[in-house]
């Protein structure tokens, strides 16, 4: 089995979030299932609400993204989880 990278969009409520913290909880999340590096890059919606982009790296093996999903969706101030992009590494 290969490895894929996985960028995950994750919109916040609002604008008036700290998104510092949402970023700090994902980021400690995605790690439980994938040691490596995480990407992370804010991305302006509109009207001052930026998204934030995580990029990282998980085995096939592993059955997907959707685990990460649903614990990612759990961070306080999280009102959407998306899979942007998905690619074989």
């Amino acid at each position: 089995m290969g490895k894929v990278l996985v960028t995950i969009r994750l919109m916040p409520v609002g604008v008036e979030v700290d998104l510092k913290s949402i970023t700090d909880s994902a980021i400690t999340v995605i790690k439980k299932q994938s040691p490596g590096e995480v990407g992370v890059k804010l991305v302006p919606i509109a009207f001052g609400l930026k998204s934030i982009h995580l990029t990282f790296v998980i085995e096939e093996a592993e059955g997907g993204t959707e685990p990460i999903e649903k614990e990612l969706s759990k961070i306080k101030g999280v009102a959407g989880v998306d899979v942007v992009n998905l690619s074989l590494v």
